[in-house]
């Protein structure tokens, strides 16, 4: 079945297609939508802020095995945790440059054993954390 997706007026886009085939999109206008190959929207969520559930600027999503979607919220310098429904489970991050610090996390991954990989754009660097948030290592320099 061939699907086409226009999206118009949006300066970045992550795509996430879990193994449960519904398609997740999250973009820079502050806001979260999953999709599935049916066309019917399942939920829309998130509005500019810095509360809870809000976002500054979201880059990246990933979804964990137990279906929690991780976004990467840039500016707010955090890893927001939702349910496939958008209710707010949790988040972890503060603005800085130490250990489980952001600084503009703009990427996110989920290993098989559940553990978060969160990219930095301004730090130069990868941290891996558990799915709590709690810091396990991280790498890269400037350079």
């Amino acid at each position: 079945m061939k699907r086409k997706i226009v999206v118009k007026k949006i300066a970045h886009l992550a795509i996430v297609i879990p193994l449960t085939f519904s398609l997740s999109l999250l973009a820079l206008f502050n806001t979260a939508f999953s999709e599935n190959f049916s066309n019917s929207k399942i939920k829309v969520w998130g509005a500019k802020g810095n509360d809870q559930g809000k976002f500054n600027e979201p880059f990246a999503i990933a979804v964990d095995q137990s279906e929690r979607v991780y976004v990467a919220d840039a500016r707010n310098h955090r890893i927001q945790i939702f349910d496939q429904k958008g209710k707010f489970l949790g988040q972890w991050g503060k603005h800085g440059n130490g250990p489980g610090d952001f600084e503009k996390p703009s990427g996110i991954a989920v290993d098989n054993d559940g553990d978060i990989f969160v990219s930095d754009y301004d730090l130069d660097r990868i941290q891996k954390s558990t799915p709590q948030g709690n810091f396990l290592m991280q790498w890269g320099t400037p350079g």
